[in-house]
């Protein structure tokens, strides 16, 4: 590492300089983001899950729901939890996903 480092600096000091600030941006982006992603992917399990436990009560028992007249009050229950999840979750991880992307995208391309 140290011969690699010491040649770099002979050719030219700004390019290695310059290389290594790209490599370290290209690796700590991923690094940094991977926390948020695995909050948000939890926070998505979760929502998932509540989401198939309401709808397992709708189509259990639809006979209920026709008797009692409790299908408006399900799809606001439904309605509620998505949009709880949208604006908790889902617009960050979307927000996330765009700027990693675009950072991978730009930094790649400007090394090349």
């Amino acid at each position: 590492m140290a011969y690699l480092a010491v040649n770099c600096v002979k050719i030219n000091i700004l390019y290695s300089v310059i290389v290594f600030a790209l490599s370290l941006i290209m690796l700590s982006v991923p690094a940094a983001l991977k926390k948020i992603r695995a909050r948000q992917d939890n926070e998505t399990r979760e929502f998932n899950t509540l989401y198939s436990s309401y709808e397992t009560d709708i189509t259990l028992e639809p006979h209920s729901v026709k008797m009692f007249g409790l299908r408006q009050a399900f799809i606001s229950r439904l309605d509620k939890a998505f949009k709880k999840y949208y604006e908790k979750t889902a617009v960050k991880a979307i927000g996330c996903e765009v700027v990693s992307d675009h950072l991978s995208v730009f930094f790649f391309k400007f090394a090349l």
